[in-house]
């Protein structure tokens, strides 16, 4: 119970003013800022500036603060603090050479300078403050000083004074108040160094008149006393806290305050205003184990706010964004990637499945690869679909070598005949993309179609529209596209006007999917020369290139979470695909030079299939195999490999 309010304690003291003003302050403004200039440096520029601001508003309002704790009330004088630590509660009697004893006396002369009255009340703004241990330590102090002081327990409920008394608290003042002692009787004397002595009244037995001590017997005695002393100091409880006033108040010229650093202006305020109707209002307060900070603590810890704050505020804006980030990655669309399951489902084609005597350079079958080691790379399948979602337009592989060796990439061309395992034929790759009846997606038979031609699984795929493509590359900004002259494809509705062009998301498609593409040359429109379905495939590593360098170089933290958006809406990503992954891939990138990354190229031959009801199609068989292309682009493989 005592941990759990001196934690609700430390809260209380966390949320004030003087603590959540400047940081409310800081956070506005480091908004504002964000909002304006949102690039990395400006976020780091805007949390050191909303630090420094959360410092200095921190440090003039504790500023505030501490002047108005040590002016607690109007007319009252403050006459020092006790704030050296010490394991006794007397050193001015034990240890007079020590730091606080020298406190003590120099509290008790501004005592006797700077307060009227000869009957001094000692009292705590609240309880457990240590006024009983003040009171003490003033009259060790002034007895010391050659004053005349005596000391009196007024208070009837802890008799903080009584208890370092071995001969007993009574009889005492209770009994005094009663007329059951004399003064003689009722007073101890209090050996203070080997010739002084402090004269001390105990507070005795209070009995079932608690407001005995308002009596003119009181009153008559504490005369007497001050005929012949300096000052009478009287210990007395907390008046705003005692539930019943003793009525000594009534004798009393005034009030010392004791306060500590946790002394709150309400609590000042009523025992202000109890002290007052007691008849003895505060004359000037005491702070213990309160020191008034310095100004090389007050700018260190102004310094140490500052730094925190900044980076609370970073840290903040950084786990929300990642908290958009995530619930963005949340929403994705997936697709299932179970690779390894549809392998074991379907069978590869044998060998002799398909016969090209006319084309003996074609490599037969068109072509496995023997399958590579899965830990070499990890890869990447991205594929762009048509209107109707059925047929794959885009194929390109990307492969991220996993010992930090440049990466690479490759398109296949869609209408590469390639070995179906699900209809135990070859047909174009695009194919594949219809699945295998309902037994395995459109997704994962064209990555094991690949996984075969190529001989490297596939980990990942990632799947767009066309739709989605325009839209992430209108997000990204745009692409740019650069031709020598105007160019046109009516069929692909591309339009682009000679030069470099910032093409957006529908003329980007446009230029990538146009297989007729003219040219404006001399007021005439051309063919342009060599537009063939490998320059379709060199423009598609061209885009993909164009959207991972646009990607990679995000200048602030809302286009990022543009291109996560962007991304997420665009492409239908496997299930397989994690956020620390597509996070490792796109920071893996930004180091990355692109124009350094591998562009693989497969040699193919044209060749006409006849179909089933007589009619041919156009296709297109590999003359190499991925292996030999692969080995071109890390020669290393090959003695990795033989050692």
């Amino acid at each position: 119970m005592r941990l759990f309010k001196r934690r609700r304690r430390r809260s209380r003291r966390f949320f004030t003013v003087r603590t959540l003003l400047p940081l409310i302050a800081a956070i506005v403004l480091f908004g504002i800022v964000t909002a304006t200039w949102s690039t990395p440096t400006a976020m780091m520029v805007a949390g050191a500036t909303a630090g420094l601001v959360a410092g200095l508003g921190w440090l003039i309002l504790a500023r505030r603060y501490q002047a108005r704790r040590l002016a607690p009330v109007a007319g009252t004088v403050h006459l020092g603090n006790i704030s050296a630590y010490t394991d006794s509660p007397s050193p001015t009697l034990v240890d007079p050479e020590s730091s606080a004893a020298a406190e003590y006396r120099d509290i008790a002369r501004r005592v006797e300078a700077e307060t009227t009255g000869q009957i001094l009340q000692i009292a705590g703004v609240s309880p457990g403050i240590g006024s009983s241990t003040v009171a003490m330590n003033l009259a060790f102090a002034m007895t010391l000083d050659n004053r005349r002081v005596i000391l009196v327990d007024g208070d009837m409920s802890q008799r903080g004074l009584s208890r370092f008394v071995h001969t007993g608290s009574s009889p005492g003042l209770a009994e005094l108040a009663r007329g059951e002692s004399d003064l003689a009787r009722s007073a101890r004397l209090w050996a203070v160094g080997p010739t002084k002595r402090l004269p001390m009244v105990p507070a005795g037995e209070i009995g079932d008149d608690e407001t005995i001590l308002g009596s003119a017997t009181v009153a008559s005695a504490l005369d007497q006393i001050a005929d012949g002393t300096d000052l009478i100091l009287v210990d007395v409880p907390p008046a705003f806290w005692s539930h019943v006033d003793t009525g000594i108040g009534a004798h009393a010229d005034g009030t010392i305050l004791v306060i500590n650093e946790h002394t709150t202006a309400q609590a000042l305020e009523n025992a202000a205003a109890a002290h007052q109707d007691s008849g003895a209002p505060i004359v000037g307060y005491i702070s213990r184990s309160a020191r008034r900070p310095s100004g090389r603590v007050t700018w260190r810890g102004m310094a140490l706010r500052s730094v925190a704050t900044g980076l609370l505020i970073l840290a903040g804006f950084s786990a929300w964004t990642g908290y958009q980030a995530l619930r963005t990655w949340s929403g994705r669309q997936t697709v299932v990637n179970d690779l390894a399951a549809a392998a074991d489902l379907l069978e590869p084609l044998p060998a002799d499945a398909l016969e090209l005597p006319e084309f003996d350079e074609v490599v037969i079958p068109p072509v496995s690869s023997p399958p590579a080691d899965s830990s070499e790379f990890t890869t990447y399948l991205i594929v762009g679909t048509d209107e109707s979602e059925k047929r794959a337009d885009v194929v390109v592989l990307l492969l991220d070598p996993n010992d930090g060796s440049t990466p690479a990439m490759v398109s296949l061309p869609r209408d590469l005949y390639l070995p179906n395992r699900c209809r135990q034929n070859y047909t174009r790759i695009n194919v594949t993309f219809f699945g295998c009846r309902d037994e395995i997606n459109g997704p994962t038979l064209l990555a094991l179609t690949v996984s075969d031609f190529t001989g490297i699984p596939v980990d990942h795929f990632a799947l767009f529209t066309f739709a989605g493509f325009e839209e992430i590359v209108d997000e990204l900004g745009g692409i740019e596209i650069c031709t020598e002259y105007p160019v046109r494809d009516r069929k692909a509705d591309l339009n682009l006007p000679g030069g470099c062009t910032l093409a957006s998301g529908d003329q980007a498609l446009a230029w990538v999917r146009s297989r007729t593409t003219q040219e404006l040359v001399d007021g005439r429109w051309r063919i342009m020369p060599g537009v063939t379905d490998l320059t379709r495939n060199q423009r598609q590593q061209e885009m993909v290139l164009a959207l991972f360098s646009k990607a990679k170089n995000f200048s602030s933290v809302s286009e990022l979470m543009g291109t996560v958006r962007g991304l997420s809406n665009a492409f239908t990503l496997d299930d397989q695909l994690s956020l620390p992954d597509a996070v490792r891939l796109a920071w893996g990138f930004r180091s990355t030079n692109l124009d350094e990354i591998h562009r693989l190229s497969i040699p193919v031959k044209d060749y006409t299939v006849e179909n089933p009801d007589g009619t041919v199609k156009y296709v297109l068989l590999p003359t190499r195999s991925f292996e030999d292309i692969l080995n071109e682009a890390y020669p290393d493989r090959i003695s990795k490999a033989l050692s």
